[in-house]
Formats: C-alpha cells, structure tokens, sequence
C-alpha cells in the first residue's frame, strides 16, 4: 500500500495485516500514481480509486501485478533520489562558484581601485616634476643671466 508521510500512517497503535506492505512515498514526490496503474475500480474497499485498482489487480492475479508494480514504483523512487542528490550536489557547486565568483569580483575591484590610485599617484608626481623641471629651467636662465651680467 503505497502512502504519504503522514503521522497517522505511522501510529504506533496502528495494526497492519501481515498480507500488506507499507510504501511510504519520499517528500514531494513526482511519482503519480494514478498513471501508474489501471483504472480498475471494481472493488470498492477504499475512496481512492488507486487503491482499489491495486486490489483488484492483486486479487487477479495473486499479487503479481502488485509485486511488479511495487518493484517500478522503487526504481522509480530510487532514481529519483539519486536525481535530488545530484541536483544537491550540482547546487552546491553552483554556489561554491557563485561565491568563487564573488570574491574574484570583489579582488578585481579592489585591484582596479588600486590601480587608479596609482595612476592618479603617478599623474601627479609627474605634474609636480614637470614643475619643478620649469622652475628649475627658470633658476637656470636667471642663474645663467646674472652670471653673464657679473663678468
């Protein structure tokens, strides 16, 4: 008998005949179902049609549709697992690179900062030594006048 999670479907005063098996279905789980089995209704034990095609069929045949059916239904939830636990892990490195990425950006700026820093640095010792360059050219020529005028 495939079921949810529910906290009723686990009671421990809850007497399960020998002759069913439990399926509790995983969280959120894709499987449907209804899909998966006919939609035989002639046995009326339970409101949900699934269930009743799960009985009659098993009534049928001896069980063997369900066996089978039960045997699909866990490699379906198998591969499903194993689907979350790769899309886990693949979010994971997602992030790990979103963060990888992050602080790469944040170097760069920082570089980029300091690079214009530099820049602006080097602009302006090059626009004082061009100032001095003049004032001293200027020193020189009247260094050179006063000289020329005193011999």
């Amino acid at each position: 008998m495939f079921l949810d999670n529910g906290a009723f479907h686990k009671a421990k005063g809850l007497k399960i005949p020998e002759n069913i098996v439990l399926i509790f279905l995983p969280p959120y789980s894709p499987v449907n179902l209804l899909k998966e089995c006919p939609k035989s209704t002639s046995l009326k034990i339970s409101r949900f049609p699934v269930v009743n095609a799960v009985l009659e069929e098993a009534k049928q045949d001896g069980g063997e549709i369900f066996r089978q059916k039960v045997v699909t239904f866990r490699q379906k939830i198998t591969t499903f697992m194993q689907n979350s636990t790769t899309f886990m892990q693949n979010s994971t490195t997602f992030r790990q690179n979103s963060t990888t990425f992050t602080q790469n950006s944040t170097t760069f700026t920082q570089n980029s900062t300091t690079f214009r820093q530099k820049i602006t640095t080097f602009t302006q010792n090059s626009t004082t030594f061009m100032q001095n360059s003049t004032t001293f050219t200027q020193n020189s020529t009247t260094f050179t006048m006063k000289f020329e005028v005193s011999l």
